[in-house]
């Protein structure tokens, strides 16, 4: 009996740069030494094929999360794994812009098909909505997780210093942590913290966020919403 007979689905969840044609990516730092943006266009970017991309029954979603906290967020990681900097400006613009995103997104309606673009904010502030994604998705909202246990010291030996380095909030969590959310913040605090946090980096963190913010309210605007809002 195959999966799909026994109600299985296959999930893949991949950062949509680290899915890019070489040629894309050299093309895109050109421009951005050049500080000039990357049009995204309706064209397949990816060393994906069109035939599994756009296969039937695939369903394509796109997280997003404010660039003021996603930013500074990558660059922390970045830092924990060692990589001074943010791994390079070039490096740095490359990982944190939402463009990619966004080429995914047109790809996908010049095909005929809507993405569910979903911020984290939404997911973070309602439950209501996470099970309404999950019927979107074709998935059972009756079996959404709202909390959880957080892991045992011996499951902490466990996690690799890479994993935990990215995912150690999320690992040292037992449930959605709604004060953590754009909305829930004060973001403007959060900016003045920059300076003396990111010292002097902090040029390359306001100019990663400049860059990714035009994309960003761009599927912010075409992101699944409740039927009521």
């Amino acid at each position: 009996m195959s999966d799909v007979q026994q109600g299985k689905s296959l999930m893949a969840m991949q950062h949509a740069f680290f899915s890019v044609l070489p040629e894309k990516i050299l093309q895109y730092i050109k421009l951005a030494t050049d500080a000039s943006p990357l049009p995204p266009g309706g064209e397949n970017f990816t060393i994906i094929p069109d035939a599994l991309l756009l296969k039937p029954g695939t369903v394509a979603l796109l997280t997003i999360r404010d660039p003021r906290l996603a930013v500074p967020s990558a660059y922390r990681t970045l830092a924990r794994f060692g990589l001074s900097h943010g791994s390079g400006r070039l490096n740095f613009l490359l990982s944190t812009g939402l463009i990619w995103s966004q080429a995914l997104y047109d790809y996908y309606v010049s095909n005929g098909i809507q993405p569910l673009v979903v911020d984290g904010d939404d997911v973070m502030t309602n439950e209501n909505f996470v099970r309404y994604l999950c019927s979107c998705a074709g998935l059972e909202p009756d079996e959404v997780y709202t909390t959880w246990s957080a892991p045992t010291e011996e499951e902490r030996e466990g996690i690799h210093p890479m994993f935990y380095a990215s995912q150690g909030t999320l690992i040292e969590s037992s449930g959605i942590i709604p004060g953590r959310a754009a909305k829930n913040m004060d973001m403007a605090e959060e900016v003045r913290k920059w300076d003396a946090e990111f010292g002097e980096d902090v040029g390359l963190i306001r100019e990663a966020v400049e860059s990714a913010m035009p994309y960003y309210r761009y599927l912010h605007e075409r992101r699944l919403k409740m039927p009521e809002e």
